[in-house]
């Protein structure tokens, strides 16, 4: 859900864009962000293509013929503006410079094969107590506590 609000608001982003800078009629750029963002998330990627390819081949379809040719510009321009959007927030930035330092110090003292493994185990666990989380700062504090008891 998250990345349909992004997209849909990239989508308007980018039909101001094919109208300013590329000159489509505002029908017809509103008709070609429409057709890319429903083909898109019907089919968010395809492995036949290489990963910057799939979105241009989407544009490339989307737009008018005689416009097509500028399918890979629309495409960088999209990207571009959909990871925009996915800054994070303070407060997961602190979260994650917190584990990273965390983890520094833990696996620089993970010794033997036997207990790296049990390591990556136990960060596993800690990874789906921050990943099933999201938003409950409860339960990111609880993980970045259980970074810190852990001593293997």
């Amino acid at each position: 859900m998250f990345t349909v609000n992004i997209t849909h608001a990239n989508c308007l982003q980018i039909i101001e864009i094919l109208q300013q800078q590329y000159g489509l009629p505002q029908d017809a750029a509103v008709e070609s962000g429409t057709n890319f963002l429903r083909a898109f998330r019907a089919r968010p990627d395809d492995d036949t293509y290489a990963l910057d390819e799939w979105p241009a081949h989407l544009w490339r379809n989307s737009l008018p013929k005689k416009y097509r040719h500028i399918a890979k510009n629309i495409s960088a321009e999209w990207v571009k503006l959909r990871f925009q959007c996915l800054a994070l927030t303070n407060d997961v930035i602190h979260l994650l410079e917190t584990l990273r330092s965390v983890v520094a110090q833990r696996v620089s003292k993970l010794g033997a094969l036997r207990a790296q493994h049990l390591g990556l185990n136990c960060i596993c666990k800690i990874y789906e107590g921050v990943h099933h989380g999201e938003g409950n700062t409860r339960t990111s504090k609880n993980s970045v506590q259980q970074w810190r008891n852990f001593n293997v």
